[in-house]
């Protein structure tokens, strides 16, 4: 199989397979086959999959969960524990001196992940850091790179922008005594009211330039789960003089990224989610290499101590002694125990690639798009893109005739773990880490049980 194929290019492969086994695409025999060539099939032993409750009665056929909701939380990989209680000890047993000592020192652990980071985001290992949460982040990187004037004030955002990053903006514009209302764009989706156009985005960048300070985007949405045009809109940012920005919570983990290759000025994310870093665990932070050779007066910043260069930190003088490049907008030492358990996770990251991991995931989410559009189409509409090239792991299906509340509880009640977004969309993130393509099947036949089911609700909209 391979991470290029179009949407037609998947179904007939499905049904080219099932003819060969003479059975049917919906069929148990089908799936199993392909879980059989999946070469990524073992690492669902490196993570803890959630056991179905005795209290969820419904669900007593089946040991583990359908866990489709990595797009929301990834699941615990199984050497996370260990390597938590083997901080724990250190600091049990050596206190202080672990900052300076053992196979991790905590005064600089956030060196560790690094080399794992640069191959998941595409970006060279001085270009990248970890530290505090991805809104923290994008705050730092705003006081940096938005610096309106009189004539160049205005961000670019998608209408439907994830809330923290729409507060932080507008906080950031009423900081420096601008109206948001009048300083930011908001691209509008097309008529569908989800997905956005790559012209549409260019046009507007275009169109205000001369009054453009920054454009502010997802890698990959969190509602529709559309993958943005990234390189198309870093480039042309590059060309007329615009610094751009990405949110890539949605997409770190889940598709390819080159960030260094394709000229992106800053980009941040959380590891809660396709990176398994554990609630609330560390974010991550990139700033291309342009920029590294900035100095404070040149990128002004808001910076602490862990900014200052390592060699010359614990003299403790007044004056900064600023690191290069991303390094130098740290405020303060990473928490060891947010820290380690991303470290964990990339560990198991770095078994494999993320070539293959995105060629089983279009496969994985391609199967799921099939059995909808085969079966469901009369009750949901998918929202995401079709074509693969265009979405990562998640598809967004919008309920046409169901109460979302009912069907999502009455999904729960059968052990699967999927989240919502009102007023009528069920998010659904196969992740190819972990995900069987017997689950993806399981989960359609359940969806299509509950919706047909006498005992749900169903009003015409």
């Amino acid at each position: 199989m391979s991470a290029m194929q179009t949407n037609s290019s998947l179904a007939l492969s499905f049904l080219t397979l099932a003819e060969n086994l003479q059975c049917l695409v919906n069929d148990v025999l089908f799936a199993k086959k392909l879980d059989e060539q999946d070469r990524l099939a073992s690492f669902r032993e490196a993570f803890h999959i959630p056991t179905v409750e005795d209290s969820e009665s419904q669900s007593k056929e089946r040991k583990s969960k359908i866990y489709l909701c990595s797009n929301s939380l990834g699941l615990e990989p199984k050497n996370t524990e260990s390597k938590l209680l083997s901080h724990l000890e250190t600091w049990k047993n050596r206190a202080v001196e672990g900052h300076f000592s053992g196979t991790e020192p905590w005064a600089s652990i956030e060196d560790v992940p690094i080399p794992y980071l640069s191959k998941l985001v595409g970006a060279l290992p001085s270009e990248i850091t970890c530290m505090n949460s991805l809104t923290v982040n994008l705050h730092l990187f705003l006081l940096a790179f938005y610096r309106p004037t009189s004539k160049k004030y205005k961000i670019l955002i998608e209408a439907s922008a994830f809330p923290s990053d729409d507060y932080a903006i507008q906080s950031q514009i009423l900081l420096h005594g601008y109206s948001p209302e009048e300083s930011i764009i908001r691209v509008a989706p097309k008529e569908d009211g989800f997905l956005f156009s790559e012209n549409d985005i260019l046009e507007e960048i275009y169109n205000n330039v001369d009054s453009l300070c920054l454009v502010l985007l997802p890698g990959v949405h969190y509602l529709s789960g559309q993958v943005f045009p990234m390189e198309k809109i870093a480039r042309t940012c590059q060309e007329l003089s615009i610094f751009v920005g990405f949110d890539l919570a949605h997409a770190v983990g889940n598709i390819p990224l080159h960030l260094h290759d394709w000229g992106v000025d800053f980009a941040c994310w959380c590891s809660y989610k396709y990176l398994c870093g554990g609630p609330g665990g560390i974010a991550g932070a990139f700033l291309h290499q342009r920029h590294s050779k900035k100095n404070i007066k040149e990128l002004p910043r808001l910076v602490g101590w862990w900014a200052n260069r390592r060699e010359t930190r614990f003299q403790m003088k007044s004056d900064l002694d600023c690191s290069p490049g991303i390094s130098g907008f740290q405020v303060s030492n990473p928490s060891v125990f947010s820290i380690v358990p991303v470290i964990a996770a990339l560990q198991v990251f770095d078994r494999t690639s993320m070539s293959q991991i995105r060629e089983k995931s279009v496969h994985l989410t391609g199967y799921l798009a099939f059995l909808i559009e085969r079966e469901l189409l009369d009750d949901v509409e998918i929202i995401t893109p079709r074509e693969p090239s265009q979405r990562g792991c998640q598809l967004s299906l919008r309920l046409k005739r169901h109460k979302l509340r009912e069907i999502h509880e009455a999904l729960t009640g059968r052990g699967v773990v999927c989240d919502t977004r009102e007023p009528d969309v069920l998010r659904v993130a196969p992740f190819p880490l972990y995900n069987t393509y017997i689950e993806v099947l399981e989960f359609v036949q359940i969806l299509s049980s509950i919706l047909h089911s006498a005992e749900i609700t169903v009003q015409e909209k």
